[in-house]
């Protein structure tokens, strides 16, 4: 019979920093019903958490009040101080609404960028200067270019990965990870099939089958990090298939 390599006290101490009883099971390779029969042996109230609900603290007044004065005594937007302080870009807006005196408008054009501008500033500018220049998210002006069917590959990946990364306890998050350096880097081969990948198989705005993504050698749900060597270049259906399994 196999030695166990843990006890209910280790358990109950390591639920308390991540308070997630699924986290704590993996990591020790026991079931979630071993973890709560030793918080219920100890005492430790568990959180009980639907699957759609929200797991984040709600901010308080006084925290959006400190993000609001940080909007308009710095230079960063909505998307930076999303990231920074860990909270959703709509959440900033409405607070910035709500205990401010509107959003800053930009003081080149102080107005939305066009479909023609857009095109033309892609040719010279990335994701991340476009944002700048026109008080935009990253994410959104790569959206409106897949949608032109403009040949953008410096997506941005911090939204979608830093909510990811936060949900499943992940604290080795790189900052420097873009697909087009994942491209450069594996020379736009899948490192599943071993085929090249399209940048340009996008139709309507919809990325097709052999478009190349992000891909987590371990998956971030299995306690992979979002680090170089846990990243791989791989193809939109093989991503897919391999889902949040290893291989």
């Amino acid at each position: 019979m196999a030695t166990k390599l843990y006890d209910d006290a280790l358990l109950v101490a390591e639920y308390r920093k991540c308070r997630r009883c699924r986290i704590v099971a993996e990591k020790y390779g026991c079931s979630d019903e071993t973890v709560r029969r030793a918080l219920i042996k100890y005492g430790e109230p568990r959180i009980v958490r639907h699957p759609r609900e929200k797991t984040k603290r709600k901010a308080t007044e006084e925290e959006l009040r400190a993000i609001v004065d940080e909007y308009y005594a710095t230079d960063v937007d909505i998307n930076t101080l999303a990231r920074k302080h860990h909270r959703a870009q709509k959440t900033i807006s409405n607070a910035i609404k709500t205990y401010g005196h509107g959003l800053k408008r930009n003081a080149v054009n102080g107005r939305k960028i066009t479909d023609v501008e857009l095109r033309k500033e892609a040719e010279t500018l990335t994701c991340e200067q476009i944002a700048l220049k026109y008080d935009m998210s990253e994410e959104r002006v790569y959206r409106r270019a897949r949608k032109l069917g403009i040949d953008v590959l410096t997506k941005y990946n911090g939204g979608k990965w830093h909510r990811r990364a936060s949900r499943y306890g992940c604290k080795d998050f790189d900052e420097t990870i873009t697909l087009r350096a994942l491209i450069a880097r594996d020379n736009g081969i899948c490192q599943i099939c071993g085929m090249p990948t399209d940048g340009g198989d996008i139709v309507n705005g919809h990325i097709g089958r052999m478009y190349p993504t992000l891909d987590h050698i371990i998956p971030l749900s299995k306690g992979g990090t979002h680090t170089w060597d846990n990243v791989q270049l791989a193809h939109m259906h093989c991503n897919a298939g391999k889902c949040n399994r290893m291989a």
